[in-house]
């Protein structure tokens, strides 16, 4: 976890392993070796996942405190201009509901052109 920053995973590489005979699960330091070769999968269209994002504030100087379905917010782009954002399933700012947002929906306000770019990384705009 960290500020400003989601993960979602799109590529999974699963190896199933077996611990050492000797290993005690009690010490971090135990050997294991692979029993299979590796098998990777791929997550697809994940840009039309969909992340529900509560938030809440809390001004103890003015007493003010809110929650995700108590504000009346709006999806701002890496440029500072408001996206919309309110066809379905994306909701940002509807009183009584969270925010529900696709992942594709996120890339556009950060500027993330495509996830495809040489097979390795983004291409931001």
């Amino acid at each position: 976890m960290e500020q400003s920053a989601l993960f979602a995973t799109s590529r999974l590489t699963v190896t199933q392993m077996e611990a050492a005979d000797d290993c005690d699960f009690s010490q971090p330091t135990c050997d294991y070796t692979n029993t299979t070769d590796p098998t990777t999968y791929y997550i697809a269209d994940i840009e039309s996942f969909t992340v529900m994002i509560d938030h809440a504030i809390y001004a103890t100087n003015i007493n003010v405190q809110r929650n995700a379905r108590e504000l009346n917010g709006q999806i701002v782009d890496i440029n500072g201009n408001v996206m919309e954002a309110n066809d379905l399933p994306n909701r940002v700012g509807v009183p009584g509901e969270y925010d529900i947002l696709e992942i594709g929906t996120l890339l556009k306000a950060a500027g993330v052109d495509t996830l495809d770019a040489d097979g390795k990384t983004f291409v931001k705009k």
